[in-house]
């Protein structure tokens, strides 16, 4: 393996713009760039890898279109349903696939973060 290029959890953090806890607590649910991990628990990143987990996060025009269509259909049937409105499923709304499952998880969680 190459030893080039190869970044602590601080390099990383600050390249992310991000804290070392952060980046602990991804690496401790899985989540966040892979990383090689080191005899005695040391873990270091590739840089290739870290700059490959980035842009497999940029989001295309429609992704981010997507979204927003989300969020205003999450507002409109939390909206209708205070109101005392029978509430869609996704599906009746017209929101099919991935933005559906969306749509469910933006439900669950608008109160709380919004």
């Amino acid at each position: 393996m190459e030893t080039e290029g190869l970044m602590d959890i601080q390099d990383v953090a600050t390249f992310l713009k991000i804290s070392a806890g952060t980046l602990y607590h991804w690496v401790s649910e899985r989540r966040g760039p892979p990383y090689v991990r080191l005899s005695g628990g040391c873990l270091r990143w590739r840089r290739s890898d870290v700059n490959a987990w980035v842009a497999e996060r940029v989001e295309k025009p429609e992704q981010m279109q997507r979204r927003r269509r989300t969020k205003s259909l999450v507002a409109e049937i939390a909206s209708n349903e205070e109101k005392g409105a029978p509430m869609l499923q996704a599906e009746q709304a017209g929101i099919t696939g991935g933005a559906a499952e969306e749509v469910r998880v933006w439900l669950l969680k608008a109160p709380e973060e919004e």
